[in-house]
């Protein structure tokens, strides 16, 4: 096999790291962009290109992807009908597509308020929070409504939960913000450990100091948790709208599909529909995963 094509919400590596998928170090994954809504990839690594490991890609011939501003709620801000472009590399915002693509979706059943919704100053507001560098690469940082904010940073569980995930203690990893009445957050991260590494406090301190190193002290999680197991869906996926139940502390819920042995491999992959529309078009939700 020469390439490996690769798409989903999150990943679970670093875009710091080459992932050969074989052992010879010669292919490569190349990573896409799309949702239901899109109808087909619209960001993807060129076979032509060299692979950024992480990266989402550059927009595809014919789309023209954009970073909108975001406001106070995680979401593009939107004044008097109008976005605001960011074009300085590396400043992070809402991915955004410029409407009209031949395979755009043409509403949600019986919601017309709901499709409307998703559109503004002609740009389609896909719900992802991304970064675009100096040569027009994208890189994902996470849902809109999963980011945490904390002491006026923005922080992605995703980028969170891989840096965690290169640790060769852990196995799985599951971020959310806690609340926090100095900061508005902390990051607290729900730790699956491997089975030859017992879940100890001096394991604890090791994976801590892993992540500041990885990601400096304002984004690495504050508080870390080893469970026995993380919520998915049936498709694979840590099932991040449980945050609640994680929070609380009983991070295995019923209905919800556990992994097997630590590090086991689970069946299917993400798929990457908005947040907003997973809750009529996820068919690998249970109903009690449907909140």
């Amino acid at each position: 096999m020469r390439r490996g094509v690769s798409s989903g919400s999150s990943a679970a590596w670093s875009h710091r790291d080459e992932r050969p998928v074989d052992s010879t170090g010669h292919t490569r994954l190349h990573d896409t962009w799309w949702q239901t809504e899109t109808g087909a990839i619209m960001i993807a690594n060129f076979a032509a290109d060299p692979v950024r490991p992480g990266s989402m890609g550059r927009p595809l011939p014919g789309v023209e992807a954009a970073v909108v501003a975001c406001g106070e709620d995680g979401r593009a801000a939107v004044t008097g009908g109008h976005v605001q472009l960011l074009q300085e590399p590396g400043a992070q915002g809402e991915l955004a597509l410029r409407a009209g693509w031949p395979s755009m979706f043409r509403g949600y059943l019986h919601e017309p308020g709901r499709y409307e919704a998703c559109f503004a100053d002609g740009w389609y507001q896909t719900g992802d929070l991304v970064s675009r560098d100096a040569d027009g690469w994208y890189w994902f940082v996470g849902r809109a409504d999963d980011v945490i904010k904390s002491a006026g940073h923005l922080i992605g569980p995703f980028e969170v939960e891989s840096a965690l995930m290169e640790h060769p203690a852990v196995a799985e990893a599951g971020v959310i913000g806690r609340p926090d009445p100095l900061t508005g957050a902390i990051v607290k991260a729900f730790v699956l450990s491997r089975p030859e590494y017992p879940p100890d406090t001096e394991l604890r301190r090791d994976v801590m100091a892993f992540a500041r190193r990885r990601l400096g002290p304002a984004v690495a999680p504050r508080e870390i948790e080893f469970v026995r197991s993380l919520p998915h869906t049936r498709s694979g996926k840590v099932m991040r709208r449980h945050r609640r139940s994680l929070r609380a502390g009983t991070p295995h819920r019923r209905g919800a599909v556990t992994a097997g042995p630590a590090g086991a491999a689970r069946p299917g992959g993400p798929r990457p529909f908005p947040t907003y529309a997973r809750r009529n078009l996820d068919a690998d939700d249970t109903p009690q995963e449907k909140q």
